[in-house]
């Protein structure tokens, strides 16, 4: 089933989000700043969609990944790095 075919079934389901409103949430998910109901919610869908737990873990692979780039880093970072990265991290493409 196509993603977003899947992501829609899934909206309309009682009590679950979207592969859309997942994505908008990610953010505040890994900082821990969703408000309680809409991280349950989040987490609910994550249960239940393959595609946005594989999203999910890539996401915090690549904050990771930046994280420790950063923190050996004596430069500030080009801003066209930034943009190049943040690209990649939110491409639904495998």
């Amino acid at each position: 089933m196509k993603r977003r075919i899947r992501g829609v079934i899934m909206g309309r389901l009682p009590g679950m989000i979207t592969c859309r409103a997942l994505d908008e949430f990610i953010v505040d998910y890994l900082e821990g700043a969703l408000a309680e109901n809409d991280r349950v919610l989040f987490e609910r869908h994550i249960r239940f969609c393959p595609d946005c737990r594989r999203y999910l873990a890539r996401y915090r692979v690549a904050l990771e990944a930046g994280e420790r780039i950063l923190s050996e880093m004596d430069e500030p970072v080009p801003q066209e790095l930034v943009e190049a990265v943040l690209a990649a991290v939110t491409s639904r493409e495998p």
